[in-house]
């Protein structure tokens, strides 16, 4: 091997050289190259004359021979030598680069520039795988959101359509039943017309039962504007009644009033007749005093509190009676009950008692 380079960069040169030649003297033949500072070695071999000399009987130093035997020439030498084909012999030279890379491969040292590289790469990698997992989860639970959306969509549709379906089913009830009442209703109101028809006779032949169901078609229209009619009738009918009865009851009241007041000044008056000497007519009014007198008894404290201006007609009756007998009373009587008219709810009696 022949040194060459600078300082503290070396390269080597595979020579063929005379043994009597020193180191880095003069040689026969250049056989390659060979540079230990890169990594891995850097090796280039002239291996078709590297095999011609080695025939010639060169004997290679211990380096050289090493180098030799890794890249596989010393085996060739050897297979020729023993008289191999040359498919054989390149066969068994690939098959031994090949384990001798791999054991480089193992075995090599890495740089720094190397191990950085290395670095960033697995980081790159565990960047991607993490952001795929990333992605995955994502997508999942994207899905996973997409499949509840679409469950509660289709449950809430479900639960519309079985409101919608329970609503139909309902009106359909209603319908029904409303459509058993018209006929219930409807057949009511034809037995009612018929029954003035059986009582005429029944020489008449009955109608088909197309014209029948049109002429109760026909029929039920004009039937239920009557029976519309009459019932607006009776509510009106109900009003009127209600408006009379309570006219009549004021009427009544005003009549009770003037016969309350009617009696008081009777019983006033026959008071009067028992206190003073009888005269005329007045004499024979005499039986019918004590009924009278005690009626008055029995209802003097209410007619003292209903009629307080009494007080002004019993002056005015006592002064009467004294000056004209009990004729001037009856006759007073009398000018007050024309007055007040007859009244429905007075007996006969007490009319002739004030008469």
């Amino acid at each position: 091997m022949r040194r060459m380079g600078r300082s503290k960069r070396p390269t080597y040169g595979l020579v063929a050289a005379d043994t009597r030649s020193p180191r880095d003297g003069r040689y026969i033949e250049d056989l390659g190259r060979y540079n230990p500072l890169s990594e891995p070695a850097q090796i280039e071999l002239n291996t078709d004359r590297i095999l011609y000399w080695l025939d010639q009987g060169a004997q290679p130093s211990d380096t050289v021979r090493s180098i030799l035997s890794k890249e596989g020439v010393m085996l060739r030498h050897y297979l020729t030598a023993r008289g191999r084909t040359r498919e054989e012999i390149d066969q068994a030279v690939e098959a031994h680069r090949e384990a001798r890379a791999g054991k480089l491969a193992a075995s090599r040292k890495t740089t720094a520039k190397e191990r950085r590289a290395a670095a960033l790469a697995a980081e790159a990698r565990l960047a991607a795988e993490a952001e795929a997992e990333l992605a995955k989860a994502r997508a999942e639970a994207e899905e996973k959101a997409r499949a509840e959306a679409e469950a509660a969509k289709r449950k809430a549709a479900e639960e519309v359509r079985k409101q919608r379906e329970a609503a139909a089913e309902t009106a359909k009830l209603e319908q029904q039943e409303k459509n058993v009442a018209q006929t219930e209703e409807d057949a009511a109101i034809d037995k009612t017309e018929e029954r003035p028809a059986e009582a005429a006779g029944s020489g008449k032949a009955e109608a088909s039962a197309e014209e029948t169901a049109t002429a109760e078609t026909k029929v039920q229209a004009p039937t239920r504007e009557k029976i519309k009619a009459g019932t607006k009738a009776e509510a009106a009918t109900r009003k009127k009644v209600k408006a009379e009865t309570k006219a009549d009851a004021a009427t009544e009241e005003k009549a009770e009033t003037k016969v309350k007041a009617e009696k008081t000044a009777a019983r006033t008056v026959e008071a009067d007749d028992q206190q003073a000497p009888a005269t005329g007519d007045g004499a024979d009014a005499e039986p019918e005093a004590p009924e009278a007198s005690g009626e008055a008894a029995a209802e003097e404290p209410a007619v003292e509190q209903e009629a307080p201006e009494d007080e002004k007609s019993k002056t005015h009756s006592k002064a009467s009676t004294k000056a004209g007998g009990g004729k001037g009373t009856a006759s007073e009587t009398e000018e007050t009950a024309a007055e007040s008219g007859p009244d429905e709810d007075t007996p006969a009696e007490d009319t002739g008692k004030s008469g």
